[in-house]
């Protein structure tokens, strides 16, 4: 027996391509909505009576989810459709195979029923299916836009655009809300529909005005383009954007082409200016008012080929169909919807004669309708499927046009005589006066679109719901457009100035942004603020007098932030105060509002953490970067991972959470997974590198899964950071190969709900690797894998690899590979000898997955330690992958292209925003010498180099959009001309935001009077000298920089050549014997005296490192402190090794247990201090707790000293260093931050010296550490012999090698650290002091020397320069000073600092010193008892050895 027509559900509506008018109510209003579609899908036919009515019922319930209907609403709406939606409507009734002729639709006879509506039911069980196999793209190709569609009778293109465009409407709907099955309901559709306006698109009419399916099918755009549109998300469409289009998007419409001026052939306002010029197709010839049929009147006789002259000279260029800019939205196929959005716009809202009342023709309301769909349907297809789909719009929309009248368009006298801030005249937004109960005055100032969002979801009438929607989204894109953008081209201006009635653009050159809201008020005042029922809508065009049809319409319905049930008709709601207030705020929060929650002090405080890695304006711009990311970052952690660097990735998840982005974390554990099979006997057993899984493997992995997902869970929720494990119910999978693999998964589909919930929610996102069938068996998937696919779907800015190596290195060199553009080193890396096996594999995975992906991803393969600075630094860390741009060089502005060099640098380049300088004065300027310019095809970058013959070339300049940096464009230009000029010597700024860029990319460079030269490949001072006179002397750089070396050194003057710059105040010179005083308010003074002896408690949380221990050790010692608590969670329960004082144990203090210990509800009494040795980002809930613990007590909570940065830039906390700064702020302090082990040594090199340094040329200071400075972490499964985890140094001397290893090259935290204090301590000011500052990492276990070259204002002597020393450290025992170059035997295992090697440099203004600590203890725990000590009134050395 044939089985009957088996249909899919169609789901719940992703969220809307365009972006949600507001966020939906909630999410049972998305469930409401796809219970009804799926009722809708599975019940009715796509026409509901004899003329082929189109069923609207989908149209009307997606439109309003968009516009934030209410789950209550949609049953309104659904009884509505039932008025014309009969269950016993014949075509309702689905057919049986094989009963009156009815067969099912197959791929071998889909054309055969083409044209027959009793087919729609067989037609819909097809595509149902295709959407999902093939993705909404490539069947929409395949069966539509084809040659093989458009044969013979087939004709699709003709069926696509007719019964009012209804096909593409649905289809539309289908791919902005990821719905397959509504897009299968509009394909069925089109196969029921006549072919029309198969006229419209005659043999051979695509090939010289569009992109053509031959010329792209083996390009590498046309293989990526399949590649996409076979990418399916959870719904089965296509996931992402056509991408890697080689020489497609490297032609945008940064070229200059704008939606009135386009790259080839006439804009559509040109062309309907000549088509109503042309008296062929005038009213009353080709189509007369009293034809019944005026559509097939103009698609008669002459009446296609008069069409095909004007319709064939809009063109569609490869240039055309490449994707929009991802940053500015510009660009590619945005153009030509920009036309076509601005056409049908005056199409609805400007075709009324002037002085009448408004008309609003039904038909052309369709066209207008039909254009809002082209930015969800054109990401899913192929360069030649996007030019057909953008030609069909323009033909249709055209055609109705002529057919419909071919009125003019009177912008002046129509459209822009209605308001530009349309408000709803019915409503009365008012306050209740609580007394009386009489009205205050209306809210007059409100943004009309929130009226105008009201109405619409409220209307009755579909179609005006659908047409305010569209002006709404038209607004979003396009209500910057200012009078004089939209122009005609200057055949059609000659056509103006011929004819005698103003031509068809009637006031053209006063149109703006506003005609959108303009005409969403004019549609409301046409068609009712409250929909009467009726229908007002004109049939017969502008021919002649109006025929009118009415019709039944629902009741009103309640607005989408109002409370309460459906309401009548008659009465429909209105807006009070607060409901503005809500309006407002969710269009502001949007979807990621969960984030809000979070403390904004707690936020604030860790971002100004990340100014330790970079400066203000790069972090604050990679934060918005990503906070503006609908998906931030996709986050795949190895196994060894968790067990290795738990601690630390919880934290650096934890950090990433505080400031409101919330990665999505996917891990393996395969290491682990190993360990035990091996413990069970099991041999791991591998086929192409694929982990055979049996059912007792699977098990296993099951287990460890979970296991290691709960841990990560937990530990991230024990810092204070919510998180929601994920570990099954994402991915759905089938079989990868049975028989072969076992019980190994192949991914089909990714549902995003789990994972948008955790994150609506404040959660991040903990998800494992492992997949389900659609029967529930679970199956095993590869990690990579599976963040691979997950990728895919979400499309996240950054995918990031978590490994041990830190990235990619080369084979032969070993060196680090920073970054990788795929577009251009792709094919030349994988020809390497040395990329093989599991490298091969890697980029290739990694090409393949970007391949999919927007331009603006990219993946990064780091270290755990590494993540902050790749995520927030331009400099970045490991590799970076992106499929980047192809390059180009040109000798010649012509070649180059004048007009988007002109754009790009009108809107980046300083010196002509200022008006400093025209772009044709830089090209004037430029032409003199022999030049060469740089640049990307999407013009995100710039370069221009001058090089006359036989002289060093000039950088001229460097232009750079934000997306040009953000992609790493910038680097892959520069590299270029490095390759081409082994000299260069280029300028800027010195407080350029991007100098550190600057500064990394040169040999040398100095600064003065606020600009910076830079160079490469020059070798020595005299010959910069030499080089800069001769550029100086030809007028090719500014008389700003010479002499190099002056006499005297004048505020401002010039500057040593250095690697960082920044404008700062110089000082005037005194001599030593003048022993000038600093201009700030700090009070030093020998240590105070003692004024406590009471024994005291202290809490130390954060006690397994190197610093924890060199504390145990001091306060062991110490004559009035004990431990009271010490916490590890590691070594919870065990005893405190190398305490003596009496037995304490290892605890797992959470944030809440240290509340309620301070607050006196703990296991004992409240400590008297607390050492907070946590790593960096941690410590604030903490201290938090602590405050919260202590409110109300007498005193207030305890003293608390931090060893982290985390509050050393606070003003809130006293900076600790005693020998420096004021003993008495800390004595009078509860909130003391210990300084950095750097930061010590490099302000006690420089502090004596301030009011005698030459700040124009900021001193140097080399620090090289011992390895211990790195900190520890927890050996792989590894315990002593008591079962105790090991503490394993990060960093090895094994993996040093005997020798050192530079690293934070720029911008090391502690040389923030020092400059800000340092500054106060010179002029009471946050600035003014600058320092370089460069570490290094050696193989001895502890103990710094650092070596301080400074610059010096006037000369003085070695002995001069000992008795500042002297001078400044008297009376403070725990700096020495010596003749002696300090080494680490004198430092390691001591308490003090030790200070020598006096030295001046010949020229006498330069000093060189050298000082020595312990960073263990002077840089960190001795320190630290020394501030405990003088807060709690004991004798500052209390404890500490001082011998």
């Amino acid at each position: 027996m044939t089985s009957p027509f088996k249909l899919l559900r169609v789901g719940v509506p992703a969220p809307s391509r365009l972006g949600h008018a507001f966020p939906p109510f909630d999410i049972a209003s998305a469930r409401e909505a796809g219970k009804l579609l799926d009722l809708n899908h599975e019940k009715y036919h796509c026409f509901f009576n004899e003329s082929n009515f189109h069923n609207h019922f989908a149209h009307h319930i997606l439109a309003a989810h968009q516009l934030g209907a209410r789950p209550a609403e949609y049953p309104a709406i659904f009884e509505h459709a039932k008025e014309s939606l009969s269950d016993d409507w014949k075509l309702n009734k689905k057919p049986t195979p094989g009963q009156g002729g009815i067969e099912r639709i197959t791929k071998e006879n889909w054309t055969k029923h083409v044209g027959d509506r009793n087919h729609y039911w067989p037609y819909l069980e097809f595509f149902d299916h295709e959407t999902r196999e093939l993705g909404m793209g490539e069947t929409l190709q395949r069966y539509v836009l084809s040659e093989e569609a458009n044969r013979g009778g087939n004709q699709l293109l003709g069926r696509f655009v007719g019964g009012a465009i209804h096909p593409l409407i649905h289809c539309g709907y289908g791919a902005e809300f990821s719905l397959p099955g509504v897009m299968a309901e509009g394909l069925a559709m089109a196969m029921s529909t006549g072919p029309r306006f198969h006229k419209l698109f005659p043999t051979g009419w695509h090939d010289e005005i569009g992109v053509s399916e031959s010329s792209s099918e083996n390009s590498t755009a046309a293989r990526m383009a399949k590649l996409n549109t076979d990418s399916k998300n959870s719904n089965g469409t296509s996931s992402t954007s056509i991408e890697g289009q080689e020489n497609i998007d490297m032609l945008r419409a940064s070229d200059g082409a704008t939606a009135s001026q386009p790259r080839s052939g006439l804009s559509v306002f040109s062309i309907c200016t000549l088509a109503h010029a042309d008296a062929r197709i005038a009213p009353g010839q080709l189509v007369r008012h009293d034809m019944k049929d005026k559509f097939d009147a103009l698609l008669s006789g002459d009446g296609p080929a008069i069409l095909e002259s004007h319709m064939s000279r809009w063109h569609v260029t490869e240039a055309d169909v490449a994707d929009p800019d991802p940053v500015t939205g510009r660009g590619g196929w945005a153009e030509k919807y920009e036309e076509l959005a601005w056409l049908n716009t005056l199409l609805l809202g400007a075709t009324s004669r002037p002085g009448k009342d408004v008309r609003h023709d039904f038909f052309l309301m369709h066209s207008h309708n039909a254009t809002l769909f082209l930015p969800s349907l054109l990401p899913l297809l192929e360069p030649w499927a996007r030019s057909k789909l953008l030609h069909a719009t323009w033909r249709i929309t055209f055609a109705m046009w002529i057919a419909r009248g071919r009125a003019p368009f009177e912008i002046s006298e129509t459209l822009n005589r209605h308001s530009a801030n349309p408000l709803d005249p019915g409503k009365k937004i008012t306050f209740e006066d609580g007394k009386e109960g009489k009205p205050l005055a209306p809210l007059k100032e409100r943004n009309a679109w929130y009226d105008v969002a009201e109405a619409a979801v409220n209307h009755g009438d579909e179609h005006a719901m659908k047409a305010l929607r569209a002006q709404m989204h038209f607004a979003t894109s396009f209500s910057s457009t200012q009078p004089g953008d939209i122009k005609l081209q200057p055949e059609a201006e000659e056509a103006v100035k011929k004819s005698k009635d103003g031509g068809a653009f009637r006031g053209l050159e006063q149109l703006d942004g506003s005609a959108f809201a303009r005409t969403a008020g004019q549609l409301l005042v046409s068609q009712g603020w409250r929909h009467d029922g009726g229908f007002h809508y004109y049939k017969d065009g502008f021919h002649g007098s109006a025929a009118k049809c009415c019709r039944s319409d629902p009741p009103g319905i309640a607005g989408p932030f109002e409370e309460g049930a459906v309401h009548a008709r008659a009465s429909l709601p209105t807006l009070n105060d607060a409901d503005v207030m809500k309006l407002a705020a969710a269009q502001k929060a949007s979807y990621s509002t969960a984030f809000a929650k979070e403390n904004a002090s707690d936020r604030e405080t860790i971002t100004r953490l990340l100014y330790s890695l970079a400066s203000r304006k790069e972090v604050e711009r990679y934060l918005r970067i990503f906070s503006a990311a609908n998906k931030f970052a996709v986050l795949k952690v190895g196994g060894a991972i968790l067990t290795q660097q738990l601690d630390e990735l919880a934290l650096s998840l934890s950090f990433l959470h505080r400031v409101g982005l919330c990665p999505i974390v996917l891990h393996g554990a395969g290491p682990q997974l190993n360990e035990i099979l091996e413990k069970e006997g099991v041999e791991p057993d591998y086929i192409d590198g694929i982990r055979i899984t049996d059912a007792k493997t699977l098990r296993v992995a099951r287990k460890v899964f979970l296991e290691e997902n709960q841990r990560l869970v937990e530990k991230l929720e024990s810092l204070g950071s919510r998180a929601r494990p994920i570990p099954l119910g994402t991915f759905t999978a089938s079989y990868l190969d049975k028989e072969k693999y076992g019980l190994v998964g192949k991914i089909e589909k990714v549902d995003k709900e789990p994972i948008e919930s955790a994150i609506r929610n404040g959660c991040l996102p903990i998800l494992t690797s492992m997949a389900e069938t659609e029967d529930g068996q679970i199956l095993n998937v590869n990690a990579d894998v599976a963040a691979s696919e997950l990728s895919k779907v979400l499309e996240p800015l950054k995918i990031v690899y978590l490994n041990e190596k830190g990235g990619l290195y080369h084979g032969k060199t070993g060196e680090l590979m920073e970054h990788i553009n795929l577009d251009e080193e792709y094919e030349d890396l994988m020809k390497q000898e040395w990329v093989k096996y599991g490298t091969k594999l890697k980029l290739r995975e990694m090409k393949e997955l970007l391949d999919h992906l927007p331009r603006s991803s990219s993946v990064a393969i780091i270290s755990v330690d590494q993540l902050q600075k790749e995520l927030f630094t331009d400099s970045g860390a490991g590799t970076l992958l992106r499929r980047g741009y192809k390059l180009y060089r040109s000798d010649n502005i012509e070649q180059a292209g004048p007009e988007r060099l002109r754009t790009l640098l009108r809107d980046n380049d300083q010196e002509i925003i200022d008006g400093r300088k025209s772009v044709a004065q830089f090209f004037s300027e430029l032409s003199k010498h022999p030049y060469t310019i740089y640049g990307d095809d999407p013009n995100d970058v710039a370069a221009f180099v001058s090089r006359p013959e036989g002289e060093v070339p000039i950088l001229v300049k460097l232009v750079a959009t934000r997306n040009g940096h953000l992609n790493g464009v910038t680097d892959n230009v520069f590299n270029q001309i490095k390759k081409d000029h082994k000299r260069l010597v280029w300028t800027g700024r010195a407080d350029d935001e991007n100098r550190a860029w600057h500064y990394e990319r040169s040999d040398g460079s100095f600064t003065r009077n606020g600009r910076a030269l830079f160079y490469y490949g020059i070798n020595d001072v005299g010959e910069v000298e030499s080089t800069l006179r001769n550029l100086e002397d030809k007028g090719r750089i500014e008389r700003a920089y010479l002499p190099l070396h002056a006499k005297a050194a004048p505020a401002g003057g010039a500057r040593g050549l250095h690697t960082s710059a920044r404008s700062r105040p110089a000082l005037n010179a005194t001599s030593p014997a003048g022993h000038r005083g600093y201009a700030t308010a700090i009070e030093r003074s020998a240590p105070l005296p003692a004024t406590n002896t009471e024994k005291k408690r202290v809490a130390l949380i954060g006690a397994r490192g190197y610093t924890g221990q060199a504390l145990v050790s001091i306060l062991d010692k110490h004559p009035h402190l004990s431990l009271s608590h010490v916490s590890s969670r590691e070594l919870a329960g065990r005893p405190l090794p190398g305490y003596t004082k009496s037995e304490v144990l290892y605890s797992n203090i959470g944030v809440e247990d240290l509340r309620k210990l301070e607050a006196g509800r703990g296991d004992s009494a409240p400590p008297d201090a607390y050492i907070m040795a946590l790593p960096n980002g941690v410590c604030k809930p903490f201290v938090e707790a602590v405050q919260q613990g202590g409110e109300g007590k007498v005193g207030g909570h305890g003293t608390i000293v931090d060893l982290s940065a985390d509050y050393r830039f606070e003003d809130a906390w006293t900076y600790g260093l005693p020998e420096i700064y004021s003993r008495q702020s800390v004595r009078d302090s509860k909130l003391i931050s210990n300084p950095g082990c750097y930061a010590t040594s490099v302000q006690s090199l420089i502090a004596p010296l301030l009011p005698h340094l030459d700040l124009s040329r900021p001193p140097t200071v080399f620090g090289i550490s011992g390895y211990s400075g790195a900190g520890t972490t927890t050996g792989q499964n590894k315990v002593d012999s008591d079962g105790k985890p090991i503490t394993l140094p990060k960093v090895s001397p094994e993996s040093l090698q005997g020798g050192v290893r530079p690293y934070s090259l720029t911008d090391h935290i502690h040389e923030r650290e020092s400059m800000r204090h340092l500054s106060r301590l010179y002029n009471g000011k946050d600035e003014g002091v600058e320092v370089a500052f460069i570490p290094s990492v050696a193989p001895w276990f502890q103990g710094i020397l650092s070596t301080l070259s400074a610059p010096l204002s006037a000369k003085i002597t070695a002995k001069d320069l000992r008795k500042l020393y002297e001078d400044f450290y008297a009376g403070n025992p725990l700096v020495q000073l010596t003749p002696q170059v300090p080494e680490i035997k004198d430092v390691a295992l001591k308490h003090g600092i030790r200070i020598g090697g006096f030295q001046i440099h010949s020229s006498g203004k330069r000093a060189v010193v050298v000082a020595g600590i312990d960073n263990l203890l002077k840089g960190a725990a001795t320190q630290c008892v020394q501030n405990l000590n003088v807060a709690l009134g004991y004798d500052e050395l209390a404890g500490i050895d001082v011998e």
